[in-house]
């Protein structure tokens, strides 16, 4: 019996304790809209199966990527490190970041701009000098610097997917369904960072138009796609590009024909 009393009274104590336990989130009600039929241009298919596998079981997670002149592949893995793919399928270990690097671009002087999740928006130079270009705006800090891209004059944008909780924790984001999000400019002539969007659930991947008169940024909880003008016909406005998406969008990267990758 006495056995019994001291399981009953530990197990009390552990449901207490998880009870009265702060919660992690501040969770809001979102109702998401009814998921559209994956029919038509929405059909499954397998024609991703054809794609070719670089590095095959030599890269840890990896996020987003970039090509340089010489026609070298970069990506950021999960392990903090920023990993090069020759044309000839040679794969080398280049920078360790000590972060996150998630989102990366070369500038027009072959600087590899990156968004690190932990260390914030970040330029290394062809010799691997490593310069943290900002880490906040508004006196708020980034806590998920995610996808960067670069405009044709050479402003940086750049989001921060959440003010509120780090790389690890993005489900506690998702969780929450609060908008912590914000798309951000950076200006390398005079070192100023600037939101540009503010409330996004979740802004992640961004694209800038070739032409540089609007980009596109997803706000992944959503199911959604935002344009916002830079300049064209309605500067510094957002509206719905892509609504309820089959699917959680992420990266988002544009070829030079201006389409869109998603």
């Amino acid at each position: 019996m006495k056995w019994l009393l001291g399981a009953l009274l530990i197990g009390f104590l552990v449901l207490g304790g998880f009870l009265l336990s702060p919660s992690p989130i501040n969770s809001q009600a979102w109702n998401a809209p009814s998921p559209q039929p994956l029919t038509g241009k929405l059909a499954p298919n397998e024609r991703l199966r054809l794609a070719d596998l670089l590095a095959r079981g030599e890269v840890y997670g990896p996020e987003d990527t970039t090509v340089d002149d010489d026609g070298i592949l970069y990506t950021g893995t999960q392990d903090g490190w920023i990993v090069r793919v020759k044309p000839e399928g040679q794969t080398e270990k280049w920078l360790e970041t000590g972060g996150r690097p998630l989102g990366m671009v070369f500038d027009r002087h072959g600087n590899l701009i990156v968004a690190d999740a932990w260390k914030g928006l970040l330029s290394i130079a062809p010799d691997k000098t490593v310069t943290v270009l900002t880490r906040e705006a508004e006196g708020l800090p980034f806590r998920f610097t995610d996808d960067v891209d670069i405009a044709p004059d050479g402003r940086i944008y750049f989001t921060d997917a959440s003010s509120q909780f780090r790389e690890p924790e993005y489900r506690l984001d998702l969780l929450e369904m609060r908008p912590h999000g914000r798309l951000l400019r950076y200006d390398p002539a005079t070192r100023k960072t600037e939101v540009l969007l503010s409330n996004l659930h979740f802004a992640n991947g961004v694209a800038v138009s070739p032409d540089g008169e609007y980009l596109l940024v997803n706000e992944t909880w959503k199911y959604r796609i935002l344009k916002y003008w830079i300049g064209g016909r309605y500067p510094g406005q957002a509206e719905v590009f892509a609504d309820n998406l089959p699917g959680f969008p992420d990266n988002l990267a544009v070829d030079h024909e201006g389409r869109f990758w998603v």
